[in-house]
């Protein structure tokens, strides 16, 4: 239970405690002491303070105001204790006190996190090992109530073998207790055992295997969680006749049993759902005719995510019109959902549950569902979480846990609209407040479990795929390519379901002389999913370029692509020529045009012509220049729907100009015209000022106008600041910002924010 202090003693000395810190952490940097091979560490205040206006569309206003103060201080050290064998130990400490105040009620807050680590590890070619050890205590007070302190004790223990000619094999160990000081809101125990083995010492052969055991305990539910896992590839790739015939080929597997045994309460077995794709998207795109959406648009499958930031840097202007991300799954059969797991990382590690909560509200969320991957119709409203990895408890990995009403569909994906986190805002040690990076999304099987009895789970998957490429004309490079992918699932929750994916393609790249190159493709992919619906598609590509000087260059490029599949006929053709011309030095012109024609399957046309130019001047190494011009314009008509005709305009005039050395001015102004919207002008400039040289010292203001995503919502920010680089790994930073956000949806928030950040190498 919460206890109320009875006295502020306690909180006195929490307060005292980093400076009686210091001299424990500058005494092995005092001379004759520090021995080991690396030591070093840094001391950083920060202090904080913001003002909150917002009033909604019916004119409700509330008011609130936020202000903290946070001292870290971090120490690490490395020692070479014999030839290969490293030691390395250090620790962080960070407190921060918290004020705020909305609508007249007052509120204090504290929260102190404590990490020290330690570990040993022997490297070198042949064998590898290594143990550790880390503690992470997290302390919290709010209004005068503390509540339990929450700890985390996390060992470590691994082994590598690698021989030469042979297999070679990996073993890892973790054993993880994660608790409340008093036992009463979380008492975890997890061990997981994780081994891996490859060959690849056989020309053109691939063998890996990986498997891994974990045991989760809880003891408040008083239920066990244990799941096995093995998986594996066989691949081989090979080419003959000098390279002109390359192939590939391999066949992927994993299996999984997952078992939750419930003594006391019932506890709830997630288990992560076998996935065909992953899936990533540009983001949607309103600056184009017809604008995309997150209602439209096919994701593309890949391996893994790309390096995807969730939010915006903090010293970077905001791009003119906000785009949103695109993440999602894809699955061999309609399956059923109700959760999914975001896992993010940042400075390279995963951020505690704690930290990410303190920037949740920054994040917006939205979950759309899809039967055909393309058209995304179902639009489901998440509750959002930081969380851990629920199919690890205990475990490091963390991220956001979406959880939505249950429902069934083949596609799912993610929309989230990336923020640029206020600089007043205190940023715990783990996150680095402009970069916090997707890493995958997962989802999961939730089984109930009951009071007294067990439940497993279950599910096969894998993936046979291959392809070739066989040069047929080497003359004008004219090439045939071919693959086929297969992938079969099968869980308890699912009947086995396959699906088949197929192409077939011949493309040539050719040089007719030294001024003109042509290239071009024609391809057919056919595809049958796990309830036998059969798509197929015919794209087919041309272009010519022309370079009759260097400083002169001519692009045209048509291409189309034909949809067949039992819901009807869709077909996309489109022609675009581009020119590039550098007319003389510190002067170049872009110019190019292009027209589109779409026959979807329900019998619409749409008819599309743009225009693009560009002129960049840089009259001097002092200035540079920029015009552009977009126009767009589509017509639609048939399908069902009444014919409308929509426009999309922007032009924009940039400028830099550096008139002396140390100063540095930054402006643009540019307008967009929307045919069912009032036109916009934005406004951006800064000014970047040096006054020491070397730039040490550096005074900066921007002003700065941008529209989100849905172009619904105007965001002004502006401020000035200033750093100060004092010595290497010493800095002081102070900034005034505020920001402005006028939205027809939401109303107007006003932000005034203050900060100082001082922080200081060892």
């Amino acid at each position: 239970m919460p206890e109320r202090k009875q006295t502020s003693c306690a909180a006195k000395r929490r307060q005292l405690l980093p400076i009686l810190l210091l001299p424990v952490l500058l005494a092995p940097l005092c001379p004759g002491t520090a021995r080991a091979d690396g030591i070093g560490g840094y001391l950083e205040y920060i202090y904080g303070n913001s003002t909150y206006n917002i009033k909604d569309i019916s004119g409700v206003a509330s008011n609130t105001k936020n202000s903290s103060f946070l001292q870290r201080y971090n120490l690490a050290l490395d020692k070479t204790i014999y030839p290969m064998l490293v030691f390395s130990a250090g620790g962080l400490y960070e407190n921060t006190d918290a004020h705020a105040t909305t609508d007249g009620i007052s509120s204090n807050s504290s929260t102190t996190r404590l990490s020290p680590f330690a570990d040993l590890s022997l490297k070198n070619n042949f064998l590898s090992g290594g143990v550790g050890y880390r503690r992470r205590e997290e302390s919290a007070t709010s209004n005068g109530l503390s509540t339990p302190k929450l700890i985390r004790n996390e060992y470590t223990a691994n082994l590598g073998w690698r021989p030469a000619g042979l297999p070679t094999f990996s073993l890892f160990y973790t054993k993880r207790d994660f608790y409340d000081e008093q036992h009463l809101s979380q008492d975890l125990q997890s061990q997981n055992y994780t081994w891996t083995s490859t060959f690849r010492d056989l020309k053109g052969l691939e063998l890996n295997y990986s498997g891994s055991y974990s045991q989760d305990q809880n003891n408040l539910l008083q239920s066990e969680t244990t799941s096995l896992t093995n998986s594996g590839r066989i691949a081989y790739s090979g080419s003959y006749w000098a390279n002109r015939v390359i192939f590939h080929s391999g066949y992927s597997f994993a299996l999984q049993n997952s078992t939750i045994a419930s003594h006391g309460s019932a506890g709830t077995l997630f288990t992560p759902q076998v996935v065909q794709n992953q899936l990533f998207a540009t983001t949607p795109d309103n600056t184009v005719v017809p604008p995309t959406t997150v209602l439209t648009g096919a994701l593309t499958a890949v391996q893994s995510f790309p390096a995807l930031n969730l939010v915006l840097p903090q010293n970077t202007v905001p791009p003119p019109v906000l785009k949103q991300n695109n993440v999602g799954l894809s699955f061999a059969s309609p399956t059923t959902l109700s959760t999914l797991f975001l896992s993010v990382t940042s400075k390279g590690a995963a951020p505690s549950t704690n930290s990410l909560n303190q920037l949740a509200g920054n994040f917006t969320w939205e979950v759309y569902t899809s039967t055909d991957g393309v058209t995304w119709n179902n639009r489901l409203v998440p509750t959002v979480t930081a969380s851990l990895n629920p199919s690890n408890p205990g475990g490091s990995e963390s991220g956001f846990l979406l959880s939505f009403p249950t429902t069934t569909a083949q596609y799912v994906k993610v929309v989230e609209t990336p923020a640029q986190i206020p600089i007043s805002t205190i940023i715990p040690a783990d996150i680095d407040a402009g970069s916090i990076l997707l890493s995958r999304l997962q989802s999961f099987t939730l089984v109930q479990g009951k009071a007294g009895a067990s439940l497993s789970s279950s599910n096969i998957s894998g993936v046979l795929d291959a392809s070739a490429r066989v040069m047929l004309l080497e003359a004008i490079n004219l090439s045939y390519d071919f693959s086929f992918v297969m992938s079969h699932s099968k869980s308890d929750q699912s009947s086995l379901a396959t699906t088949y994916l197929m192409s077939n393609g011949v493309s040539f790249a050719n040089r007719l002389n030294e001024i003109f190159t042509t290239n071009g493709r024609v391809a057919e992919d056919f595809s049958m999913d796990a309830q036998s619906n059969v798509r197929n598609s015919i794209s087919y590509s041309a272009g010519l370029n022309a370079t009759p000087l260097p400083t002169l260059s001519h692009t045209l490029v048509y291409g189309g692509r034909a949809d067949i599949s039992s819901a009807g006929t869709s077909l996309n053709n489109s022609v675009y020529f581009n020119n590039s011309a550098s007319l003389y030095r510190g002067l170049s012109l872009n110019v190019g045009a292009g027209y589109s024609t779409t026959n979807d399957a329900q019998g619409g046309e749409t008819h599309s012509v743009s225009f693009t130019t560009g002129l960049d001047m840089v009259p001097n190494k002092d200035v540079t220049l920029g015009v552009s011009y977009q126009d767009s314009t589509a017509e639609h008509t048939g399908g069902g729907q009444p014919s409308a005709t929509s426009f999309i305009r922007s032009a924009a005039v940039s400028a830099t100009y550096r008139p002396f050395a140390a100063v540095y001015l930054v402006g643009g102004y540019s307008i967009y015209m929307q045919n069912d919207r009032p036109n916009v002008t934005l406004i951006n400039y800064g000014v970047n000022w040096s006054p020491f040289s070397g730039g040490d010292l550096q005074l900066s203001t921007n002003y700065t106008e941008s529209l989100t995503s849905t172009g619904n919502e105007k965001v002004t920010t502006y401020g000035p600041s200033l750093r100060w680089n004092i010595r290497s790994g010493s800095s002081l930073d102070l900034s005034y910002n505020r920001q402005k956000s006028v939205s027809d949806f939401s109303g107007t928030t006003d932000v005034n924010s203050f900060s100082a950040q001082l922080r200081i190498a060892l």
